[in-house]
């Protein structure tokens, strides 16, 4: 369920501004740090990620998605992260 809620905001963020997101919500981003502080950024939790990634499409940015290789460890080892792309600013 998770995976449908998160392509339909995908392709919603895409339709809405005009971008070509795999991935709006990814947790991985390197933003320089005076853009990240412009931000102004109201949430604190989950809900964060879609916050950066819309204001920055809202300010113009471009964003870059880059692939990303980890090794990933079992659920039993403590693996949390699913993410598999960067979204970098140029």
């Amino acid at each position: 369920m998770r995976f449908m809620i998160n392509k339909f905001l995908t392709v919603l963020t895409n339709i809405l501004f005009g971008s070509r997101l795999t991935d709006m919500e990814t947790c991985y981003k390197m933003i320089k740090t005076d853009i990240f502080r412009n931000l102004e950024l109201q949430s604190n939790r989950f809900e964060i990620e879609a916050e950066i990634t819309t204001k920055l499409l809202k300010k113009g940015y471009n964003i870059v998605e880059v692939p990303v290789s980890y090794r990933g460890c079992s659920y039993r080892e403590g693996k949390k992260l699913h993410g598999k792309t960067v979204l970098l600013l140029s």
